[in-house]
């Protein structure tokens, strides 16, 4: 026991978690961890290029000299990485805190999803809506570029959320 002029020791102080305010934090001396920069330009980029390669020719029948540039889902599959892209400009300008991160790995692993339930029905969907066999449509580089450009804006999204940096305290925002 300590006597009443010793003040009691750090492990026995009373708790202060209700003496907060609604949207209040502890004060604590750790600066806040964000993503680095350069990863922020390699989302941009990764992503400003998945968005065009969406645009290009996914399949051809080469029966009907017939190029079908996008799906159903085009529009969606172009405009989901700019997405990605505006959240990457937040990593570039050091906001990139963890909630920014996690935003931008679920952004592009929805379009890298997309992407590839696209390319499972495409060549059956074309088929069907041209009147042809599903042996004569064939996949087009631009399904290709997609997917891969999609799968490598999700590395960069997963590589900024893990490789996340103290923010020096003049910094903060």
């Amino acid at each position: 026991m300590t006597s009443p002029e010793e003040p009691p020791s750090p492990a026995f102080r009373p708790s202060t978690v209700g003496s907060l305010g609604y949207g209040e934090r502890y004060a604590t001396d750790q600066p806040e961890e964000v993503a680095l920069p350069w990863l922020g330009w390699a989302i941009i980029v990764t992503a400003v290029l998945t968005s065009l390669a969406a645009l290009l020719p996914w399949a051809r029948i080469p029966l009907l000299s017939l190029v079908i540039s996008g799906t159903d889902l085009g529009k969606l599959l172009a405009l989901l990485p700019i997405l990605v892209a505006l959240i990457g400009v937040l990593v570039l300008l050091r906001w990139g805190t963890l909630w920014v991160c996690i935003a931008a790995v679920a952004f592009s692993a929805c379009e890298l999803m997309l992407v590839f339930v696209e390319s499972v029905g495409l060549t059956a969907d074309q088929a069907t809506e041209h009147q042809v066999s599903p042996d004569d449509v064939a996949l087009a580089y631009g399904l290709w570029v997609t997917l891969f450009l999609a799968a490598v804006c999700l590395i960069c999204c997963v590589w900024a959320l893990s490789a996340r940096q103290a923010k020096p305290r003049s910094q903060l925002r």
